[in-house]
Formats: structure tokens, sequence, C-alpha cells
């Protein structure tokens, strides 16, 4: 009974003296809220490290700090950011998201496929962890991987055009020009007033009829 009542005491002392330091921390936090809603970014990282430096175990700290050193390329702090996150709240979409984005930034395309598979596991119709899942396939050649993912993606958001134009160049990197130009086609739908498709449309229509006139050759 003496120890029970001896460890309820230590946490309410631990309590009542952490008030006024949890409300700073608040305090820190709304204001780099209000920063990042305005686009200030750098001062919002200001504000969200004070209010870590106060309470360091508070999720939502770590993840919208990593969230602003992402929008402005200060991508090794922000991996560091979602790390911790990731530690604090393990069963979040969006952190194995984030620091996915964070990894394909920094250029390490296995450890994001990693981060990707995490959030599938937790969410497995979310387009975005497709997407990004199968963007890191694609810069590592795993085309066929690749366009598997990518269609996981496109069943969950069959309208967005950059799903269909990445296909088209997972399609043209492995030399399927016919299939390339289906899927390009499919995003210029989708899409008509985005001239990058056009540019690729004629790019890869310029590939195919070579490649049948090299046939014909024969």
């Amino acid at each position: 009974m003496f120890i029970w009542a001896k460890n309820i005491e230590k946490v309410v002392k631990f309590t009542v003296g952490n008030l006024f330091e949890s409300s700073t921390a608040t305090k820190y936090y709304q204001k780099a809220e209000a920063l990042r809603e305005i686009g200030r970014y750098e001062g919002a990282v200001n504000f969200y490290q004070k209010a870590i430096e106060i309470e360091e175990n508070v999720y939502i700290y770590w993840h919208n700090l990593g969230a602003c050193l992402l929008e402005i390329g200060r991508y090794e702090e922000a991996f560091i950011a979602f790390q911790n996150a990731s530690n604090l709240e393990p069963n979040d979409v969006s952190v194995w998201t984030n620091l996915s984005y964070t990894l394909i930034a920094l250029g390490r395309y296995k450890k994001a496929i990693d981060a990707n598979k995490r959030a599938i596991e937790l969410e497995s119709e979310n387009h975005l962890a497709w997407s990004s899942y199968a963007f890191c396939l694609q810069q590592l050649k795993r085309y066929k991987q690749a366009l598997d993912a990518y269609h996981k993606a496109l069943d969950i958001e069959p309208n967005n055009p950059e799903y269909w134009k990445n296909i088209g160049l997972c399609y043209e990197q492995s030399r399927n020009y016919q299939q390339a130009l289906d899927a390009y086609q499919k995003a210029n739908l989708l899409d008509a007033n985005n001239p990058e498709y056009y540019g690729l449309i004629d790019s890869v229509q310029d590939k195919l009829n070579k490649k049948k006139w090299i046939l014909s050759l024969w």
C-alpha cells in the first residue's frame, strides 16, 4: 500500500510540475501551425523545435516538423523528424508515406520501399502509398513490379493522369512503345491541358515509327 501511494505521489508531482511547460509547448506548436498555414516554413520549424525541446515525446510535433523540413528541402533533418514520429506513433499511415517521400528525395529508394510497404500494411487502399511504392520500383528499373503497383493505385484513384503518365514511362523505359503511347494518350484524355503529355506522345510516337521502319527493312 505504501509503495502504491508513493508511486501515485510521484505521478502527481510530475503532472503538476509540468503543467506550465506543457502549456508553453502547446503555444509554440500553435504558433508553428499558424506559420505553416501561410507558408512560412522556416519560422514554423523554429517553433516546432521549441515545442519539442519542452515535450519531446509528442508525435504531432515531430510529424509536422518533418513536413515543414520536407517542404523546404532539408531532407536529412526531415528524415530524422519522421523517424522519431514513426517511433512514437507507428500506426499512422501519413508518417510512413511522408518518410517515403523524404527517402525518395534523398535517393534512398530501397529504404523508401520499406516505408511504403508499412503504409500499405496499415491502409491497403491508400493510392499515395501505392504510387510512391511504384515510383521507387521504377527508379530501380523493376518495371513489371512498378506497373503492377501503379495499377493498384489506379484501381483506387482511376482518374489520376499522373499515374497513367508514369505507367507510360515504365513502358517506354522498357522499350514497349505502343503500350507507352496508349498510357500517355490516357493521361492526355484526363488532362488535355498539360503540355507535358503532348510532348511525351510525340516523342514515343517518333520512337514507334522508327521501330516500325527498322522492322520493315528486314
